[in-house]
């Protein structure tokens, strides 16, 4: 959750206040904290590890 320019403590505040949906595909959860946390602008590589329990 570091980002360019940004406080390493604010991404992590960020990322809590996101509304991220409890089921549904894992993708478009993914897609939602992508848009939510990066507002689509990516100026580095992304790594994103997710799972679902069943």
């Amino acid at each position: 959750m570091e980002r360019r320019g940004k406080d390493i403590d604010v991404s992590p505040q960020e990322l809590a206040a996101l509304n991220l949906p409890a089921d549904g595909a894992l993708d478009d959860l993914l897609d939602t904290l992508l848009s939510g946390m990066a507002n689509g602008a990516y100026e580095d590589d992304v790594a994103i590890l997710a799972a679902r329990q069943p």
